[in-house]
């Protein structure tokens, strides 16, 4: 997959942010998050970012949650405030248990998809679009 198809792939999924059991934004690549203000007063920077399938690994589901549970236990760790995510692909065929980083700065979000073997993650900063960064 080229670098191009891969960001038209990033660029249609949802990356989905998980409220309340009932309530969740969707979050796109290149547009703006204007509920999340809503939703999280005082949000300034976020990050969505997972430890599934590192590219150009696919893992079984057993393996990724494990993944998952040594990223969530680095953000406990590293007294990241997070809410559960999940990246689902525009035609629904897959999808990816993620996390969304409150008030997380670019770089400890960069070294967190590099330390996962991530290609990429999303980022986002208050009135600007949200950003996919390759890693």
């Amino acid at each position: 997959m080229t670098k191009e198809e891969t960001y038209k792939a990033f660029a249609e999924t949802n990356f989905i942010v998980k409220q309340t059991k009932d309530t969740s934004i969707v979050l796109k690549i290149d547009e703006t998050s204007d509920d999340l203000q809503t939703f999280f007063p005082g949000i300034e920077t976020w990050a969505f970012i997972t430890a599934w399938n590192p590219l150009p690994l696919v893992l079984s589901l057993e393996e990724n949650r494990k993944r998952n549970e040594e990223l969530e236990n680095e953000l406990k760790n590293n007294g990241l405030q997070y809410n559960l995510g999940l990246g689902v692909s525009a035609d629904g065929n897959w999808s990816e248990e993620s996390f969304f980083l409150i008030n997380c700065n670019k770089e400890t979000a960069k070294e967190l998809g590099k330390k996962f073997n991530q290609l990429a993650i999303v980022y986002g900063e208050k009135k600007n679009t949200n950003q996919l960064l390759f890693l």
